[in-house]
């Protein structure tokens, strides 16, 4: 069979239009920023220095909007409350164990980007 051209076919055979494709990232992009919108509450807590449970926070954070974004970008606005957070983290606790992680984390996550 063949397919017109931009659309695909996945494991089940169904054929996926390419404007399906574009609802679904936006769909996943709409979920991650709802979620990520819970990163004030870790830039408050980097605020009032409490380093370790702010670095939790955005972790569990972090972990499920990745896992939902799956292989697609992050949005622009995740992409830099992220980069908020990670620069907020190294200024304030710049040789601790948690920014270490954090930035592993953050590298090996956002190498799939």
């Amino acid at each position: 069979m063949s397919l017109p051209a931009g659309q695909s076919t996945p494991a089940d055979g169904k054929v996926i239009p390419p404007s399906a494709r574009t609802a679904t990232r936006s769909s996943n992009a709409s979920a991650a920023a709802r979620r990520w919108s819970a990163v004030a509450r870790p830039l408050a807590q980097l605020g009032q220095r409490e380093v370790e449970q702010a670095t939790a926070t955005a972790t569990a954070t972090a972990t499920s909007v990745y896992a939902l974004m799956g292989a697609d970008p992050l949005p622009p606005r995740l992409r830099t409350l992220l980069g908020d957070f990670h620069r907020g983290l190294i200024t304030l606790a710049p040789t601790s164990a948690v920014t270490r992680e954090w930035t592993d984390r953050v590298h090996a996550q956002g190498g799939t980007q």
